[in-house]
């Protein structure tokens, strides 16, 4: 689940883009990324709520969709890949489902990410989004980290343990600080693979 504050600089990204759409004067486009911009500040309400009432949430378990993580949108993870490398220097990518009663979220750690510039990296990220335009990429699943995030450092020991083997899926265990369900690691990116 993303947080607040993912929801929340999601959110300000959709409000400039329809900003800019409403300059270009095309209303239509405009009206419905204004929309977008409100759905995604509902949906950071909705994370307060969630975390606030978890137990009255998630109560009956068996109504939980369980969701798999599919080739078109690993494709679709690595054409986002190369093109945010491209502004942004990616060391680290990879999909993670945290527990049965997440999704599949996509990580991508870079050393330009650190707590100032995170609004900054989320908005790389949308315009990777855009600039790749594919079907099969949810931009609300993408997670920015700081090479220093324990999830970026366990991505970056699989690198260098098992760099023949990747990309690579892992089973449930522990990956980083948290118990994963499943994790699918990206090939290193270049740059990555030559440090």
């Amino acid at each position: 689940m993303l947080t607040r504050v993912e929801w929340q600089c999601t959110a300000d990204v959709r409000v400039r883009d329809a900003e800019a759409l409403l300059k270009a004067r095309r209303w239509s486009a405009a009206y419905y990324l204004a929309g977008y911009a409100v759905e995604c500040g509902l949906k950071a309400c909705v994370v307060v709520y969630v975390k606030r009432n978890a137990d009255l949430v998630f109560r009956e378990k068996k109504y939980m969709y369980r969701e798999p993580l599919v080739i078109e949108q690993i494709e679709a993870g690595r054409k986002f890949i190369d093109e945010l490398d491209q502004y942004v220097p990616v060391r680290a990518a990879f999909w993670l489902k945290a527990s049965e009663d997440s999704g599949w979220y996509r990580y991508v750690a870079s050393e330009q990410v650190t707590a100032q510039k995170i609004r900054a990296a989320y908005g790389e990220v949308a315009r990777a989004s855009r600039n790749i335009q594919d079907p099969n990429f949810a931009l609300f699943r993408v997670k920015v980290l700081g090479i220093g995030d324990p999830l970026a450092k366990a991505a970056l020991d699989v690198y260098r343990r098992f760099s023949r083997r990747v990309p690579t899926r892992v089973r449930a265990g522990e990956f980083g600080t948290l118990g994963a369900e499943g994790v699918y690691l990206y090939p290193p990116p270049a740059a990555t693979a030559r440090t």
